[in-house]
């Protein structure tokens, strides 16, 4: 009889532990989940809130997935308002874009300038808002090729010989980011 009640105890405690765990577990993806996603995105995301958004094309560059539009937005009634890019379906805040701006003119001096001086196989450079872009050459039948990637998190951009479409880009994230200023961005 006493083995019984130890076994129940014991199963007991295990089915509250998993219980437990899997609560944990639910709570850190949830967390995990608002870390990735923006300031903007959470705004617009409350619960019991009524949320006006405005959006505004900016561009896209012809033979790419790039698209950027910019969005405002705010509570009705308040007029406290947050702000953002979109590049591509990926939300960046605008005080992402200046830093997305940086590094994509590091990338676009760096390789004319150092790409054959160091004779590299591959440059990359990873902004702290996600761009990613990585120049680098492969070899084929025809011989040695050079090959440019864009990407932002879970978004494929570009894949292509030409550096132009980062250019394009960087003129696009400029052009989003002086709209949000002439919306009242700070």
């Amino acid at each position: 009889m006493m083995t019984k009640r130890i076994l129940y105890v014991t199963l007991i405690n295990v089915l509250f532990g998993l219980t437990a765990a899997n609560a944990q577990e639910a709570k850190a993806e949830e967390s995990q989940e608002k870390a990735r996603s923006s300031k903007f995105e959470q705004f617009t995301s409350r619960k019991d809130a009524l949320i006006v958004r405005k959006n505004y094309q900016i561009g896209k560059a012809d033979g790419t997935f790039i698209d950027v539009r910019v969005s405002e937005a705010w509570e009705l009634g308040q007029s406290q308002k947050t702000y953002a890019a979109v590049v591509t379906d990926k939300t960046f805040d605008f005080d992402q874009l200046q830093g997305m701006l940086e590094a994509i003119d590091r990338m676009t001096k760096a390789i004319p300038a150092e790409f054959d001086k160091v004779e590299a196989t591959s440059m990359s450079l990873s902004s702290v808002s996600g761009l990613r872009m990585v120049y680098s050459t492969y070899n084929d039948s025809a011989g040695p090729k050079r090959q440019l990637y864009i990407t932002i998190p879970d978004k494929y951009l570009y894949g292509g010989p030409s550096i132009e479409p980062l250019t394009k880009l960087r003129e696009l994230i400029s052009q989003a980011r002086q709209k949000l200023v002439s919306l009242g961005a700070k």
